[in-house]
């Protein structure tokens, strides 16, 4: 199905791709901005919302400037780029795992917890 291959496969094609591999430390700070990020919920407050937003900026901040001591000036920003593209490429995850569940729901008239094993469940 071309849709479940779009909404599992290929957005994992970047992060296998990123040259030298993702250390600790970057990954570290790229799970935070993904987490301050991701939140547009309409149960969070206005106040909310400006606090993570400040939060994500804070944390591209600090790595843009952990890539630039750790690759120098130039390849540090392109390393910031290939990293930011990866948090982006979650976000597209995201949208496209909720695309093919409702796919599967209207289409076939089942939900997805019938297609993900019992003890993955609770983690979806």
């Amino acid at each position: 199905m071309h849709l479940a291959e779009k909404a599992y496969c290929k957005v994992v094609e970047p992060f296998l791709q990123m040259v030298p591999v993702i250390e600790e430390d970057e990954f570290s700070i790229l799970m935070a901005i993904l987490c301050a990020s991701g939140y547009t919920s309409s149960h969070l407050s206005k106040h909310a919302r400006i606090l993570l937003q400040t939060e994500s900026e804070l944390y591209a901040k600090m790595l843009l400037n952990h890539c630039q001591i750790r690759f120098g000036d130039a390849e540090g920003a392109s390393r910031f780029a290939k990293c930011m593209h990866l948090i982006e490429c979650a976000h597209i995850f995201n949208r496209n795992n909720d695309l093919f569940n409702t796919y599967m729901e209207a289409f076939y008239q089942q939900r997805i917890t019938k297609q993900i094993p019992e003890y993955l469940v609770k983690v979806v």
